[in-house]
């Protein structure tokens, strides 16, 4: 089985980094030092999310995929096979949204006024298209005409816990949908929508979470940010360092690096270490617990740098990690089964501990990406 995902031509100013943007709009045209590739959890997300939305269009159980492979689109039109193996952890975690996906398709899907669409792909020139071109992918959307709501509806991959309240992520898809739905059924605007509900599907953080809003009070509101956000995003084009603004939102800001704020907060974290913290005053310690993050920028982008120059003296690159993967899942499922295992079937690793696994059911996979290391590291090449 090949699970197909799409190349993206991922834009500075899209709907998924909005909260940043919106609060810091120099965030978008600082340098993005660290924009080379994906990390792995990222990675990983976009492989998941081609796999779910493979299962609920065909109607498949996440389970039945198991040891799947990806290909990926290229820009000659044609297809490219990836090492990626589609895995008993990526299944469980996917099964939640499919579930609930494929729960509301089916329970509003015999209405007349209902559809759905898993991916949906979403344009926003028509907010922010005097900055740049704004493009997004809505993961699912659905529109239950007859009761005037609107759904959207997220998976979100990681640990770092993510609400649909007041989400702007969620609130331009709802515009962006709604522009795609009008344009191809007239009756979204004759029969209006009055109300939008948002999901966040989140496994490992939060399960699933839901917020219903009207569209003629909380999202007006957003849409006036938005058109503010316009104005500001078009002057920090032209001086980014003019228009720099701290706050939560810095956390995975690929231009945290390059940010003249975080620079300056750096210099300020080396004069506090002119003196031995057990010398500082209590202010001067929840100082330099502030500004630790930012010196970890720039420590974390010096790694990245090392990388690219294939080490630098006194550091050497080393393998990727390895862990033990099952060759095929379902003959791992019927040996562990056999043996009075229950599914879902543990990985490789966990299965070891507590039975006899026959080498021959699991083989070793790399995971993650090249690694950093000191040349007189005595870990650095095992796995």
């Amino acid at each position: 089985m090949k699970i197909q995902v799409y190349s993206s031509h991922h834009t500075r100013i899209s709907p998924s980094g909005a909260h940043r943007w919106l609060n810091c709009p120099s965030s978008v045209f600082l340098p993005h030092l660290g924009e080379e590739g994906e990390s792995e959890a990222a990675w990983n997300g976009t492989l998941m999310h081609a796999a779910a939305a493979k299962a609920i269009i065909q109607r498949l159980r996440p389970s039945v995929m198991v040891g799947a492979t990806f290909t990926k689109s290229n820009e000659n039109g044609g297809w490219e096979d990836l090492p990626d193996t589609f895995t008993p952890e990526m299944a469980e975690t996917i099964r939640p949204y499919v579930e609930y996906c494929r729960e509301m398709a089916s329970v509003l899907g015999d209405k007349e006024a209902f559809v759905w669409e898993v991916e949906m792909p979403l344009d926003f020139d028509f907010l922010l298209g005097k900055a740049e071109a704004v493009r997004g992918t809505a993961d699912f959307v659905a529109w239950d005409r007859a009761n005037g709501l609107l759904h959207i509806v997220d998976l979100k991959t990681g640990h770092w816990p993510v609400s649909p309240v007041d989400n702007p992520q969620l609130m331009l898809y709802a515009m962006g949908a709604a522009k795609a739905i009008a344009n191809a059924d007239p009756r979204f605007i004759t029969e209006p929508t009055r109300r939008v509900t948002f999901t966040i599907v989140q496994p490992k953080a939060g399960g699933v979470q839901s917020v219903t809003v009207d569209v003629s009070k909380e999202l007006r509101v957003f849409f006036n940010q938005v058109m503010e956000a316009t104005d500001a995003l078009d002057r920090a084009m032209k001086d980014p360092e003019a228009h720099v603004v701290e706050g939560l939102w810095c956390k995975f800001c690929p231009a945290a690096a390059a940010c003249p704020a975080k620079l300056g907060n750096a210099v300020e974290f080396v004069e506090l270490m002119a003196q031995s913290p057990q010398d500082m005053g209590d202010r001067e310690v929840a100082r330099l617990l502030e500004l630790a993050p930012d010196v970890n920028l720039w420590i974390k982008e010096a790694k990245r740098e090392a990388v690219k120059r294939n080490g630098v003296p006194g550091w050497r690159i080393a393998p990727p990690r390895r862990k033990r993967v099952w060759k095929d899942a379902t003959a791992a499922e019927r040996y562990l089964a056999a043996n009075g295992v229950k599914t879902p079937i543990p990985s490789p690793a966990q299965a070891i501990k507590k039975h006899t696994v026959p080498d021959d059911l699991w083989h070793w996979e790399a995971t993650g990406s090249q690694r950093l290391v000191r040349d007189d590291s005595p870990f650095g090449d095992q796995a």
